[in-house]
């Protein structure tokens, strides 16, 4: 016996599934609950902090109930005892802190005797059928002119923020996320004191607010912005250690002591910055990364756990296995990968790069070592394929590649299949020259959807332009 149920949270449409049906235990026999540990990254639900799962019988709780799991426990057991036959009805509900998040229950299924039941449950999100990948037409926000953008909750509301920055400015602006998909109109301005090319997000002091890490390319300047939880920031707060045109690549934690570091990215290779865990850093450690480095990504192209990063340089592409300490194994050029490429994202133990002269992605598919890939398969997208992302956007736990496409005033979409082949790209409208791409869920239905930074205006539109994930 299996029950399948859908329903809607305001998170979004998940599943509740009974993998194994309703096994009746012996009565007077103590069964152990079974739980299977699922990795909490794959599960898109970041918010929900417990669950709490009940089981009835004819609106009565059945004894054995309520079962309290973590989301990291997606897949578990739930003993329940009954006094009588009829129809059980298993309820979940998602909180973070006292917030109810998440809401819903299975079907009826129909018990016959007394007894143990054992109920083997699965929480996942619902995976619409990428036949129907849609988006809205782009809603455009303020403010003007950003190079760059990232997406974080930095206002404590638990739904995400957007945060820009303008090259060659001393700001950078902040969107707060109204809910629904809907933002501020009105920018809150952050004073950085030196110029900004690039920025991130993370909790670099540890205090469970998202602080701001901003660099200047030409002085190799590097500053926190420590965030207060309200969506302010304190005045910036300036690293002592300074680092060759240096653009940042990531924010995560690379030596695994617990605290994030930075990865940057300069003429001199791949700089790590070891965070302290309270908004400073410790002695930078520099890797070689080939002849004139152009773009980078992060991510785990062996699948031993350890961050790698990979880098398009003068030669082709130039893969660094992580050591798992903040340090890399010597790099070495990937073989059969030209010359020419700029931009660079990871998807697993894929890659994927672009020529911003061209109107294509060449996606290559890794075989497990981190350093070898079979030939590139080209996917067509729109002209000029510029910055190449990757982001889960159909929900089925699979990374797929983002392109913003410059002259062509699309986004392009290209689902991963899961094994190591991806789909045809599909291209929706983004504003006028893309630039930048960063997936997030705006609207809060448990779905990516996309926001841009277009190079320039539409009839005196705004900048940011915010693509709403309408994939059923």
């Amino acid at each position: 016996m299996k029950a399948l149920t859908r329903f809607a949270g305001s998170k979004g449409r998940f599943l509740l599934a009974l993998l194994s049906g309703l096994c009746q235990c012996a009565q007077g026999d103590t069964y152990q609950a079974v739980v299977v540990k699922v990795d909490a990254s794959q599960v898109a639900l970041p918010l929900i902090q417990n669950l709490e799962v009940t089981a009835s019988l004819n609106g009565k709780e059945a004894a054995g109930g309520p079962l309290n799991v973590t989301p990291a426990m997606m897949s578990f057991t739930l003993l329940v005892a009954v006094d009588q036959s009829g129809p059980l009805n298993v309820s979940v509900r998602g909180y973070s802190g006292r917030k109810e998040l998440l809401a819903g229950g299975t079907d009826r299924v129909a018990l016959s005797g007394t007894g143990e039941y054992a109920l083997t449950l699965l929480l996942r999100p619902e995976v619409p059928d990428p036949a129907t990948l849609s988006f809205a037409m782009p809603v455009f926000y303020p403010p003007p002119n950003l190079g760059t953008l990232a997406a974080g909750d930095v206002n404590g509301d638990q739904l995400p923020d957007l945060v820009g920055a303008t090259f060659d400015t001393t700001q950078v602006s902040v969107l707060l996320n109204q809910g629904q998909g809907i933002f501020s109109m009105k920018t809150g301005i952050v004073d950085t004191a030196q110029a900004v090319y690039s920025m991130a997000l993370g909790d670099l002091d540890g205090d469970g607010h998202l602080d701001i890490v901003v660099v200047d390319v030409e002085l190799g300047q590097i500053g926190v912005l420590r965030g207060k939880g309200d969506g302010t920031f304190q005045p910036v707060l300036q690293s002592p250690t300074t680092i060759q045109g240096p653009q940042v690549i990531d924010v995560r934690d690379m030596d695994r002591d617990g605290h994030l570091d930075l990865v940057l990215l300069s003429g001199v290779g791949v700089t790590i910055l070891p965070g302290k865990g309270n908004g400073t850093f410790g002695t930078a450690k520099t890797t070689d990364a080939g002849k004139f480095p152009v773009g980078a990504a992060v991510g785990d192209l062996n699948q031993d756990g350890k961050t790698d990063v990979a880098v398009t340089n003068q030669a082709g592409v130039r893969v660094l296995l992580g050591n798992g300490d903040g340090t890399f194994a010597s790099g070495q050029n990937v073989a059969g990968i030209p010359a020419g490429f700029t931009r660079i994202a990871l998807s697993d133990r894929d890659l994927a790069v672009t020529d911003p002269m061209q109107a294509a992605v060449v996606i290559y598919s890794g075989t497990g070592d981190g350093i070898t890939f079979l030939s590139g398969k080209t996917v067509p997208t729109d002209k000029r394929a510029y910055t190449v992302r990757s982001a889960d956007v159909n929900g089925d736990l699979k990374p797929d590649f983002l392109v913003t496409n410059f002259d062509g005033n699309t986004v392009s979409v290209i689902l991963a299949n899961g094994d190591g082949t991806f789909q045809p790209a599909r291209n929706f409208p983004s504003g006028t020259q893309p630039v930048e791409v960063v997936a997030l869920d705006a609207d809060g239905d448990g779905k990516n959807d996309l926001a841009l930074v277009a190079a320039q205006m539409i009839e005196g539109t705004p900048q940011i332009s915010l693509l709403l994930n309408t994939s059923r």
